[in-house]
């Protein structure tokens, strides 16, 4: 009996990365905040949490919350910190070990740092492909 060998469909990993919004907030951050250097994953956190608190999705221009540059940390609240702590735990126990694998970011669990690594400029694109998409549903414009 002959054995099927499955490829892995680049499309399908592309979505299943995508799918989470805090791995998308992620990738954002990370691609807008550090082109050369790493970053403190605590810092990632504070601002991931800080994005999804004032509901600021990069791809849906027009649903920003009126509470812009609210951070957890700058309004001194447990249910803040806690929050960006739970993004912190989040981000290094599933979402940037899921990244690194796919090589999207470096992640460096011991040194709890994080940068851009460089994929491959079609997940850039479908990147694009999918914040355009993503757009059109909801009737916006991306920009670039």
């Amino acid at each position: 009996m002959e054995q099927v060998t499955y490829q892995r469909d680049p499309m399908e990993d592309l979505f299943g990365l995508l799918r989470d919004q805090r791995r998308r907030l992620a990738i954002y951050y990370l691609r807008n905040h550090t082109e050369t250097e790493s970053i403190n994953v605590g810092t990632l956190a504070t601002a991931v949490a800080s994005l999804e608190t004032d509901g600021q999705h990069p791809w849906r221009a027009g649903e920003r919350s009126t509470e812009k540059g609210r951070h957890p940390a700058d309004t001194g609240g447990e249910d803040e910190r806690n929050s960006t702590e739970r993004v912190e735990i989040s981000l290094v126990h599933t979402h940037l070990p899921k990244l690194h694998e796919r090589g999207i970011v470096e992640f460096d669990r011991e040194n709890r740092s994080v940068e851009t690594a460089h994929p491959p400029d079609e997940f850039w694109d479908g990147v694009r492909d999918c914040q355009r998409f993503s757009a059109e549903l909801a009737g916006t414009k991306v920009e670039h």
